[in-house]
């Protein structure tokens, strides 16, 4: 049903959720961010690819042209044109070469890669590399020529200190991109980037100092999976986090399905090899703690999409938009500050809390080995040439899976009583009630 001026203005966005979109028909929608931020969103399909264009923010664009921009949209689409990159043309036309903006210039690289005859990106590399520009965005709308050094370092020393030194050296890399592309096309002079070659806050991580990704502590396992459980974070992060640790998958894995990706019948979530690090796709099972998980996330997806399709992503608010690849590193770092539990841990860290469990119930190594998508072995060099490339030792790793969840159960089991416990012996005690 399309929507009146009266239905926009009095939109707004559930606490418990990211965003919150209302859709007017025909591609145009209204996206209510969790701040009541509203804006509008163009939904186009072109060359078999689902997109959208953000065209302003209401109240500055009114329904009644935000429907005009819709038919002009619509327009370049039937002509074969895509709008956001017409929309990037003619900013660029208007600012003036000299003053391109980073965001328009990394736009312009990542087209160049794609189109090119000789590109070597995957579409995994591609998806990487837009969860890499993420960490760059509060640069994005300033001109590279007016970038100073100071600006560019202060920002990736922070993405270093406070997102990991690995995504540090990954956004360094994509803003020497970047420069290159600026300096070849004659819009600035200098590559910024290499003045930080020897800056020792901004180098590269070597063997030796390389940090372990720090599991959630073994005996603070009930406790921390209590915590997301009862936080106000909404429940696409929150499933993500559980699925997580259940599956040992790593984040982009996991975050880059989609529903057509899932099997109920079978019970597996298919892993495309773009997303795998070893190049070959993964059926992972999918136990019932996650297909229950699932089912509430595909319900909301569908009454905020009247769209819905088998396309659209599985941990994301209305299927149009994943989960950034940073949301669940950020949702448990927050919770963890927030409680001071005393010791900090990263999503990619429960593949070893997972792996250590696994090893400890005598699970097949080479099941292990699948589901972590390491190089198949036994630990038996004499055995391991006649370990089949092809078996994936599924029974086996879904009794993993469940074996990981049962232990997730049991220790929020362990804590809740011990809470009880505590609880209880304040309230009879004289001495630990004051």
């Amino acid at each position: 049903m399309p929507l009146d001026i009266r239905t926009v203005e009095s939109a707004k966005c559930p606490k418990d959720k990211a965003m919150k979109v209302f859709f007017d028909g025909d591609g145009l929608c209204l996206r209510v961010t969790r701040t009541q931020k509203k804006s509008w969103i163009i939904q186009y399909q072109l060359n078999s690819k689902r997109n959208n264009i953000s065209i302003g923010s209401f109240p500055e664009i009114p329904l009644a042209k935000a429907r005009i921009e819709r038919i002009r949209i619509k327009q370049m689409v039937a002509e074969g044109r895509d709008p956001k990159i017409a929309k990037d043309i003619v900013k660029a036309e208007v600012l003036g070469a000299s003053l391109q903006t980073v965001g328009h210039i990394f736009k312009a690289v990542t087209n160049e890669r794609i189109k090119s005859k000789t590109n070597t990106w995957s579409k995994g590399h591609i998806k990487r590399t837009g969860f890499t520009w993420n960490h760059l965005k509060p640069i994005a709308d300033v001109p590279i020529a007016e970038l100073t050094k100071k600006r560019l370092r202060d920002l990736l020393v922070s993405i270093h200190q406070n997102i990991g030194a690995s995504t540090g050296d990954k956004c360094k890399a994509l803003m020497s991109s970047i420069y290159n592309y600026a300096v070849l096309n004659d819009i600035i002079s200098k590559n910024l980037v290499g003045d930080f070659a020897k800056d020792p806050e901004l180098r590269k991580r070597g063997h030796d100092d390389v940090k372990q990704h720090p599991p959630i502590p073994n005996d603070r396992l009930g406790e921390t999976y209590t915590l997301i459980n009862n936080s106000g974070m909404d429940n696409v992060t929150k499933y993500a986090l559980f699925c997580l640790q259940y599956t040992a998958l790593r984040v982009n894995s996991l975050l880059a399905s989609r529903w057509e990706d899932y099997d109920e019948t079978k019970k597996l979530l298919r892993i495309h090899e773009e997303f795998v690090k070893n190049k070959k796709a993964i059926n992972c099972p999918v136990i019932k703690q996650m297909a229950d998980m699932f089912n509430v996330l595909k319900k909301a997806q569908q009454l905020t999409n009247n769209k819905w399709d088998k396309k659209c992503f599985i941990f994301s608010t209305d299927g149009i938009e994943a989960l950034g690849l940073e949301s669940p590193n950020t949702a448990l770092k927050r919770l963890l500050l927030k409680h001071q539990v005393g010791f900090r841990a990263v999503p990619h860290g429960f593949r070893n809390t997972c792996q250590t469990h696994w090893l400890l119930k005598r699970f097949m190594m080479t099941a292990i080995n699948v589901q972590l998508d390491h190089k198949l072995t036994s630990g038996d060099a004499s055995v391991d040439r006649y370990i089949s490339q092809d078996e994936d030792f599924f029974d086996e790793r879904t009794k993993m899976l469940q074996s990981m969840a049962k232990l997730i159960k049991d220790a929020m089991s362990d804590y809740a009583l011990l809470e009880t416990t505590i609880k209880n012996a304040k309230s009879s005690s004289p001495i630990m009630a004051t």
